[in-house]
């Protein structure tokens, strides 16, 4: 369900709201110990360079997962 609502073809969901204790839909998961949503989640928001055979160069965004917010602040969670 999670994919869908990324990909919907009228209006995409954003991955990078945050809920009134301040987590996203991906540092949720990883709260919550789920670790197949949170793995799906990852993949879904990489960016893939280039693929050869079963190896692939990809990348992920830190903002989600890194605790050092742009300004400089951290973050409690």
């Amino acid at each position: 369900m999670f994919s869908y609502a990324l990909r919907h073809p009228r209006q995409p969901a954003q991955d990078g709201i945050m809920n009134e204790a301040g987590l996203t839909p991906l540092t949720l998961a990883c709260r919550l110990a789920r670790s197949t949503i949170f793995k799906e989640m990852l993949e879904l928001t990489c960016i893939e360079f280039w693929r050869y055979s079963n190896i692939t160069c990809s990348a992920y965004p830190l903002n989600a997962l890194d605790t050092i917010r742009p300004s400089g602040e951290t973050s409690e969670c």
